[in-house]
């Protein structure tokens, strides 16, 4: 054997020989969930957060909660979706500041019930990506005038390009939507 030979051999055995055997024993840890994402039990397990929220003076749409003064009343409209543990915990760490919090839900100020208020959110919900195909009419067709002044020369195009997608252009209203009757705010 030649010494190129024999160090070429080295060098495969030294990389490949107990390398592998080295990398089949190496166990990785076990995995865990971080204990930084704790599910929270009570509120009180959720303050030092709301603390923090409640004193942050800019958030990523202009001012925050941080800005209010001591004896300051400030009005909070969560959606339906608002867990009431997180709410309870910010308007805690409020009254903690002197604040005064009014909080009054979307469907209150419409005059729905949570129930009705639900029953609208599942109606009009914008779908997944897995119906991708909707975003055109949530977006583009249904969002007039802002976008088409006259939505219904978006769905003849539609209906011309891609007839098999034109059904599922027309307006999202549903029997849930329209049974509010004048309940319900109009558009114009």
């Amino acid at each position: 054997m030649t010494r190129r030979n024999l160090l070429i051999v080295a060098l495969l055995f030294g990389i490949v020989g107990p390398g592998l055997v080295r990398a089949q024993k190496a166990e990785n840890p076990a995995p865990r969930f971080p204990s930084y994402l704790k599910q929270p039990r009570s509120v009180y397990d959720l303050m030092p957060q709301a603390r923090a929220f409640v004193t942050t003076k800019e958030g990523n749409q202009g001012i925050a909660m941080g800005t209010f003064s001591s004896g300051d009343t400030i009005l909070i409209i969560p959606s339906v979706t608002a867990e009431p543990m997180p709410l309870e915990a910010v308007r805690r760490a409020l009254v903690e500041r002197g604040i005064k919090p009014v909080i009054i839900t979307e469907a209150k100020m419409v005059g729905l019930t949570e129930r009705d208020a639900e029953a609208v959110r599942k109606a009009t919900v914008i779908p997944g990506a897995d119906k991708g195909y909707l975003e055109a009419r949530n977006y583009w067709i249904d969002d007039y005038p802002r976008v088409f002044a006259h939505p219904e020369v978006a769905r003849q195009w539609l209906k011309k390009r891609r007839p098999d997608l034109y059904p599922t252009s027309g307006p999202r209203t549903s029997k849930c939507l329209r049974s509010f009757g004048p309940r319900r705010r109009s558009s114009a």
